[in-house]
């Protein structure tokens, strides 16, 4: 089976690392059962992102409390993930960072990295090169999280459902069979 959002994420992504948002630099996205309407995502979302956008399965939110990860941890997560761009290139936003978009302390989010790690959702691996100015930073290898989110993401949300084609070529009626 063939995902057309998948093949539209990679040139997304490219976009938004190098920050060239321009309409014709996105191509229209379709859904999985091809019901709902296309949009580009920089018609819906507009400015919002200028400062760069987060890609993560739905799956993260919907299985949250199975993951085990409570309001902060989740946060933590997504700060993580909004960093790792690259999968060769593990993500390293600082305790410090992730505290002050949080409006947290440093030790309040060490803690939610702990538990995120305790659960086998990421890797912790200290004093690792930063960017290449000499600095040792703690990297976060969230190996962990996508092979949780990848078996999680075998079975189709119960409300989902996906039309199949129609067979004598008439127009699919349509409609938004998603629920949130």
């Amino acid at each position: 089976m063939k995902f057309p959002v998948l093949e539209f994420f990679p040139k997304l992504l490219l976009c938004a690392q190098q920050k060239s948002f321009k309409r014709q630099n996105f191509q229209f996205m379709q859904a999985l059962d091809n019901t709902l309407p296309a949009e580009p995502i920089q018609e819906r979302w507009g400015e919002a992102l200028n400062a760069g956008f987060l890609v993560a399965p739905v799956a993260l939110l919907r299985h949250q409390q199975e993951l085990g990860l409570d309001a902060g941890d989740l946060v933590v997560a997504l700060n993580i993930l909004g960093a790792w761009w690259y999968r060769d290139r593990l993500p390293f936003p600082s305790t410090n960072t992730i505290a002050s978009r949080m409006g947290v302390t440093m030790r309040t989010v060490q803690r939610h990295l702990a538990k995120l790690e305790g659960l086998g959702l990421i890797r912790r691996l200290r004093n690792q090169p930063g960017s290449g100015n000499g600095v040792l930073v703690t990297k976060y290898d969230p190996d962990g999280l996508v092979k949780r989110l990848q078996a999680l993401g075998k079975e189709a949300h119960p409300r989902r459902k996906l039309r199949e084609a129609p067979t004598d070529g008439a127009q699919q009626e349509k409609s938004n069979e998603f629920a949130t």
